[in-house]
């Protein structure tokens, strides 16, 4: 059992960036959600005795095991500055799916993240929709944009920023609330960055989340993962760039390209070990 007994489901689990933050800070997987074989090769690698489903739209909250959070980062091809950045009209938009097993699952925390193009997909339409859907499920929404390398960083020698969507509900209001119920007034409010109604990507406002003071042991909860050796950061995979006879160069490349950090992860969820530290 994990160090304070919190136990994470992880949706859009790719090769587990986000799982292994979590476990950084102690918390245990208790189930994983992904659809993309090379993927689950590698998670089934690494978490072998992690129960797995493989379609989003097949997992339904009453037939999973209860968590206390729920994580994921759901694709980011609808609102890449990269794509065509449909947003919200993308078959690809897969939040609906997140905040269905949200209002299922009921977990007190909740870990979303994407890349920072979510701030600004259909003129904030879609970031909006998200605080309104958290808001409106009885959850306090805080958010924030990490980088993994440069200024504020965790030592990577690449920036891939990251937006992480941090929600909270204590136990007056773990009920079950559908999708488009009318809720009460104090459940309307946002943390960070006004009401849901105003101007919502404060994204160069005071930052929520701390712990990201560098340690040396990540076996221990109460440090943070290691992030470098002798002063550099670990050298990272060369899968190659050509048809080099690297196995599963193809499915390796989207992998990682889609990976989060997981130090960048860990100090998400190192802010939810300490606040739930000082609840008890």
């Amino acid at each position: 059992m994990a160090a304070n007994e919190l136990r994470y489901g992880s949706l859009f689990s790719g090769i587990g960036g986000i799982d292994l933050g979590m476990d950084m800070a102690g918390f245990e997987c208790a189930w994983q959600v992904e659809i993309d074989d090379y993927c689950r090769e590698v998670l089934e690698a690494h978490w072998p005795n992690t129960k797995r489903y493989r379609d989003i739209y097949e997992v339904k909250g009453a037939e999973v095991e209860p968590v206390d959070i729920l994580c994921g980062g759901f694709p980011c091809q609808p609102v890449s500055v990269a794509g065509k950045r449909g947003g919200v009209d993308d078959e690809r938009w897969l939040w609906d799916e997140f905040y269905r097993l949200i209002c299922e699952i009921r977990p007190r925390w909740v870990v979303a993240e994407n890349v920072p193009g979510l701030l600004s997909a259909n003129s904030g339409r879609a970031f909006a929709g998200i605080l309104r859907d958290l808001a409106e499920g009885g959850y306090d929404v805080v958010w924030d944009m990490f980088p993994a390398g440069g200024s504020g960083g965790v030592g990577a020698p690449h920036k891939r920023k990251r937006v992480f969507i941090v929600a909270h509900t204590d136990s007056s209001r773990q009920h079950s609330i559908r999708k488009g119920e009318s809720v009460q007034k104090d459940r309307q409010r946002i943390k960070h960055g006004g009401s849901v109604a105003g101007d919502v990507a404060d994204t160069y406002g005071k930052r929520r989340c701390s712990g990201d003071t560098e340690r040396e042991n990540a076996k221990d909860v109460r440090q943070s993962p290691r992030c470098k050796i002798d002063g550099q950061w670990d050298v990272e995979p060369d899968v190659g760039r050509v048809a080099d006879g690297v196995s599963n160069r193809v499915g390796r490349l989207r992998a990682l390209g889609n990976a989060v950090v997981p130090q960048v992860a860990y100090k998400v969820a190192r802010m939810i070990y300490e606040y739930t530290e000082k609840e008890k």
